[in-house]
């Protein structure tokens, strides 16, 4: 068990790519925060968690927004006593964007922008100061390989920036003992 002890942190945690690394956190020791909206899919992970043995807490919140995700790192500390991984894996493309095709070019970029890298960049800056105090924190942001390709219009500029964000990080967190990693995966 090579996470045994320590706390980590899955945004969008209540599906998809977020629910595998849940799982295999669990299965390696660690505790779990799940951040994520979708009530009904986190209460559905979170007993997952539970049945087999896990210890998670499942916190509703839309990480686009600062002062909410402040309150949520907050909750977090509270309830886990601190925090050593952050998986920044929370995000939407698409259709579940909601972007409607009227929509003008600021409503799209913010229905892109907010979930995709603000969520991050919040998350990563909020918790910097709990990861930094466990003394081997460590923050890993998903991006996607539709950076490569560019054919996905504001989403694989948002994730290109998630890579951005990843450097940025990685500078910044190495001067205190955390590291800043990304993973790309493809289409899943």
């Amino acid at each position: 068990m090579r996470l045994q002890g320590k706390v980590a942190l899955v945004t969008g945690g209540n599906s998809g790519i977020g629910r595998g690394i849940v799982h295999r956190f669990i299965a390696e020791g660690a505790r779990v925060a799940i951040a994520a909206r979708d009530k009904d899919k986190g209460a559905k992970v979170l007993a997952e968690v539970r049945e087999r043995g896990g210890e998670a807490e499942f916190f509703p919140i839309d990480l686009a927004h600062e002062a909410a995700v402040e309150a949520l790192i907050k909750d977090v500390e509270r309830r886990f006593g601190g925090l050593d991984i952050v998986v920044n894996n929370a995000g939407v493309g698409g259709r579940r964007a909601g972007i409607e095709p009227e929509d003008g070019p600021g409503v799209r970029w913010n229905k892109m922008r907010g979930p995709n890298l603000d969520a991050a960049y919040f998350v990563s800056s909020y918790s910097l100061p709990l990861l930094a105090r466990s003394g081997k924190g460590a923050i890993v942001n998903i991006s996607s390989t539709a950076t490569l390709h560019g054919n996905w219009g504001l989403y694989c500029v948002a994730k290109a920036a998630i890579e951005g964000l990843t450097r940025s990080l990685a500078a910044e967190g190495a001067r205190q003992g955390v590291r800043a990693n990304c993973v790309s995966p493809g289409w899943i």
